[in-house]
């Protein structure tokens, strides 16, 4: 996050001299190389293995606590009573639910097992995304190294096939900064309105994502007042309505849990004997 407010050309050079340094030499090869194309299909055969073991694992109904308490259990309810209601027995179902809302649609779709598919696409959607990313950047050898080293991660294979709603924040969180770096490029504004979308996404969905729209602003903030040199008012108000679109969603979530707690950050502020 703090390099990111040296601006996005820094960064980019920045990323390319490290990458130029010794020790990355054998990915620095023609990608016409025969050794390259040998070293890309055992990358390509690599994540193949991880993604299909975890597609294979879909299909088993969930047995994680947190999802069978919370993330499938909410929805259900929702699903139960046809609105959003008040679930006082799960402190979680206070807790902001866009991801939850997504996977609602699964549950009313089919089953748990539509959801746990959905949870994998979005997934799948994250190492798309990480693979151009990179590709853009250094080329296929280095998409796919790159793709390869995060699904293999065991974290991040464990929630490829459960449903949680990391890997969802993550892909939003991931797509976020790269509109960013697309509207730092070309300045177009839809880049930027696409970032917020985003963000809101993730904002919705865990409080935890709410570094990233601090980070985001303060990105965006930066590039308004130092790279495009406008006056610090309208960067103000620019960075303000930035942050209001991203945190949106959010204060919606906020506003039910007020409504039925009397705290909008429940537990938090409301002394709950859980949370002394």
């Amino acid at each position: 996050g703090i390099a990111l407010l040296l601006g996005s050309g820094e960064v980019v050079r920045l990323v390319r001299g490290i990458w130029r340094s010794s020790w990355l030499e054998p990915f620095q090869r023609k990608e016409s190389s025969w050794g390259v194309h040998l070293l890309q299909l055992f990358l390509m055969g690599y994540l193949f293995v991880f993604v299909a073991v975890a597609f294979v694992a879909c299909h088993l109904p969930e047995i994680e606590f947190d999802p069978l308490i919370y993330h499938l259990t909410v929805p259900k309810l929702y699903l139960q009573h046809h609105q959003i209601v008040d679930i006082p027995e799960i402190l979680e179902a206070v807790f902001p639910k866009n991801i939850g809302m997504v996977y609602l649609y699964g549950l009313a779709l089919h089953s748990q097992i539509t959801v746990k598919f959905l949870n994998f696409w979005m997934g799948l959607l994250l190492l798309l995304a990480i693979h151009y990313f990179a590709k853009r950047l250094w080329g296929r050898l280095t998409g796919l190294a790159a793709t390869a080293l995060f699904v293999s991660t065991p974290i991040v294979f464990f929630e490829l096939r459960a449903i949680y709603i990391d890997l969802p924040i993550a892909l939003f969180c991931f797509l976020n900064l790269f509109a960013l770096l697309r509207w730092m490029e070309d300045g177009g504004r839809k880049w930027l309105v696409l970032s917020a979308i985003f963000l809101g996404m993730a904002a919705g969905s865990k409080y935890n994502a709410l570094f990233n729209v601090v980070a985001a602003s303060a990105l965006v903030g930066y590039h308004f007042l130092i790279v495009r040199k406008l006056p610090l008012v309208k960067t103000v108000v620019k960075v303000a309505v930035y942050g209001i679109l991203s945190i949106s969603t959010l204060l919606a979530w906020l506003y039910l849990t007020y409504r039925f707690t009397g705290d909008p950050l429940f537990p938090y502020l409301s002394g709950d004997p859980l949370f002394p």
